[in-house]
């Protein structure tokens, strides 16, 4: 069943493949409303990439203010990454109520990241999702204990 670009079948869930041609037909982009689409797309299947707040960063980077559009290598190679890490069509499963969820965290002053798995009936973990941010500014010198915690508070 396809339902808001989502393919959901056999308890399993995945982007459509209308999705996943639009992200490798999308050109490199040239000016910063381009950057603002590409990212507005792949932002949408955020919850299939791990790391995505860290992939991503050299391109939101351009959407600050009185930031000057430079296209450079970096920002290349994350336009490139998110684009091969959607075409790979990632997979997730449903979350189920009632069975065991772990949580994998990671956190670092240049993001913060968490992978919810879920126990299958083989009794290995499937991640159900995703999670991935990029820290505010101001919380860039917290110290990483901190960091660690604070994160799992914000995701």
């Amino acid at each position: 069943m396809e339902f808001l670009g989502y393919i959901i079948e056999n308890g399993k869930i995945s982007h459509s493949l209308d999705k996943t041609a639009a992200v490798q037909n999308f050109p490199e982009p040239k000016s910063i409303k381009q950057v603002q689409s590409f990212l507005g797309l792949t932002d949408y299947f955020r919850k299939f990439i791990q790391n995505y707040a860290l992939i991503a960063k050299p391109l939101s980077d351009l959407l600050r203010d009185n930031t000057v559009f430079y296209f450079g290598p970096e920002q290349q190679s994350a336009f490139q990454t998110l684009n091969q890490k959607l075409s790979e069509n990632p997979v997730l499963h449903i979350f189920k109520q009632g069975v065991k969820l772990e949580s994998h965290t990671d956190a670092s002053k240049f993001g913060h990241d968490v992978i919810l798995f879920q126990q299958s009936d083989d009794n290995t973990f499937h991640p159900i999702h995703y999670m991935s941010r990029k820290p505010l500014s101001k919380k860039r010198n917290i110290q990483l204990m901190n960091l660690k915690f604070w994160q799992l508070l914000k995701l």
